[in-house]
């Protein structure tokens, strides 16, 4: 379960207001300032056959107006970074351990933020929506991009509520759920978060009846059970061994639920958690498919909930 993190976490910031909600949400996780955080963009540069035109005397106009453009937005996001950086200031993160990058866009947005990605870091850090904000989408293009093809850090989605130090995590007895609980224990040791360890079994059948006609339904159902409590029971040991109280820690299996991730939102909207962590695979961890079904739904649906989904 173990992982040595390097404490570093990646910021992808788009110039958005969701983008300063997602640093200020950052800001205010006390955990996290020993991180060194890199903020991070993307900038659309004026792209190079433009200047071909500058040869033609008819076109020269326009393309001095676009270069002129280019250098003001480069500016506009030069002091919106900076804006980024003075939230984490003001939560005490150390000035030397935030910094700010704009890099110019060379292979696609998405892809350049995997590219920084793999340079070592913890997780990416990013809002589920950027700049584009169209309705009736949960995800982003490069959110949605992100989700599917950066899969060896955690992904960290902001949500719409502050981060309040209540934490759901959501146990299915795999190793990227328990990586989860490690991810976890890591970044938010020493910050008195409330945790909650849920695990769901899923089905509303009439256990009685089947017991009747298929005497070891029931045997199978006791033996599932005492098995996810010995998984809940070690995920909890783990989080009080890495220092949360054991008063903090509590655990919850929920029942014959018809739908996993379901109920695991209405666990958390129950208890009032901002924050749902997960692993991006289940038990079935199909290869075809970059995220598990359950963990997708929670994202998709539970907007206003910060999403951690660790690989």
């Amino acid at each position: 379960m173990h992982k040595i993190y390097q404490n570093r976490l990646l910021v992808a910031v788009d110039g958005s207001e969701r983008s300063l909600q997602t640093v200020q949400c950052l800001g205010d996780i006390s955990s996290l300032r020993t991180q060194h955080v890199n903020l991070f963009h993307v900038f659309n540069t004026v792209p190079e056959s433009y200047d071909d035109l500058a040869v033609a005397p008819d076109s020269l106009k326009s393309v001095s107006s676009l270069q002129v453009w280019e250098v003001q937005q480069r500016k506009e996001m030069k002091k919106y970074l900076n804006q980024c950086r003075q939230l984490l200031l003001a939560g005490d993160f150390p000035p030397d351990q935030v910094t700010i990058t704009i890099q110019d866009r060379r292979a696609g947005i998405a892809r350049d933020i995997i590219a920084e990605a793999r340079s070592g870091y913890d997780a990416l850090v990013l809002h589920r929506r950027g700049m584009g904000r169209l309705h009736g989408l949960a995800l982003g293009s490069v959110a949605c991009k992100l989700l599917n093809r950066l899969d060896f850090v955690p992904l960290v989605y902001a949500g719409r509520k502050p981060f309040d130090h209540r934490v759901v995590i959501a146990l299915d007895g795999s190793a990227h759920a328990m990586r989860a609980v490690a991810f976890v224990g890591e970044k938010l040791m020493g910050s008195n978060c409330s945790i909650r360890l849920i695990h769901v079994l899923r089905g509303d059948l009439d256990l009685r009846q089947l017991s009747a006609d298929m005497p070891d339904v029931q045997e199978t159902f006791d033996c599932a059970e005492k098995q996810v409590a010995e998984t809940m029971d070690k995920a909890r040991s783990y989080l009080i061994c890495a220092g949360f109280a054991p008063e903090s820690v509590t655990m919850e299996i929920v029942k014959h639920a018809p739908s996993r991730s379901g109920a695991i939102l209405k666990a958390a909207a129950a208890g009032n958690y901002s924050t749902i962590a997960m692993g991006r695979k289940g038990m079935s961890r199909v290869r075809e498919f970059a995220i598990g079904r359950v963990s997708s739904k929670v994202l998709q649906i539970g907007q206003e909930f910060g999403v951690w989904i660790v690989q």
